[in-house]
C-alpha cells in the first residue's frame, strides 16, 4: 500500500493517512466532509485528518456525483477549489472569505449550508461518531455508515424511536 507520508510497509496501522487523524490545537481530530441533497438526505461522506484543509476532501467526495451546485462554507473559498469546480461545470455557492481581494457574486444557494450542518449534527449525536473510539479510518467509516443508516431508517419510519 502506497502512503504519501512514506510510512514503513511493515506497520501500516501507524500511518496517519490510514488513521485519518491529525493533530490540531484541540488535540487529535478527524473531519467528516458530507454530501447532502436539499431534502436532508446524506449522499456520501469522506474522512480527513484534522490538520488537512477541509476543501481537499470535497473533490474526492464529488467523484461519483454530478451536482449542479456545491454549497460550502467560507473555509472552502480558495482559487484552486473554485477552479476544480469550474472545470467540472459545477456552480460554487461559497461565501467570500474576508481576506479575498477578488470578490465573487453571492449565490442564492448559500442558505442551504444549514442543511449540511444539521446532517453533521445528527451524525454526531451518536456517541461513537462524536468521540471517535476507532483507531483506523475503516472502523470509523463503518461507524459513520451505521449512524447514517440508522438516521435514514428513522427518517422513513418516524414512529420507531429506537432504544
Amino acid at each position: 500500500m502506497w502512503c504519501p507520508y512514506q510510512c514503513p510497509p511493515v506497520e501500516p496501522w501507524d500511518c496517519p493517512e490510514r488513521q485519518a487523524v491529525g493533530k490540531t490545537c484541540g488535540g487529535f481530530n478527524t473531519i467528516i466532509t458530507v454530501a447532502v441533497n436539499d431534502d436532508h438526505q446524506l449522499l456520501g461522506w469522506h474522512l480527513l485528518a484534522g490538520n488537512v484543509a477541509k476543501w481537499k476532501g470535497t473533490p474526492k467526495l464529488l467523484e461519483g456525483m454530478r451536482p449542479s451546485v456545491v454549497v460550502a462554507p467560507n473555509d472552502h473559498d480558495n482559487n484552486r477549489f473554485r477552479q476544480i469546480l469550474w472545470l467540472r461545470l459545477i456552480q460554487a455557492a461559497i461565501p467570500n472569505h474576508s481576506r479575498r481581494k477578488r470578490r465573487y457574486p453571492e449565490h442564492s444557494a448559500i442558505k442551504l449550508q444549514r442543511v449540511a450542518d444539521s446532517v453533521i449534527a445528527r451524525l454526531k449525536r451518536f456517541r461513537r461518531v462524536g468521540t471517535r473510539y476507532e483507531k483506523t479510518s475503516e472502523g470509523y467509516d463503518a461507524v459513520v455508515a451505521l449512524a447514517a443508516l440508522w438516521i435514514a431508517l428513522l427518517r422513513d419510519h418516524p414512529e420507531q424511536t429506537g432504544g
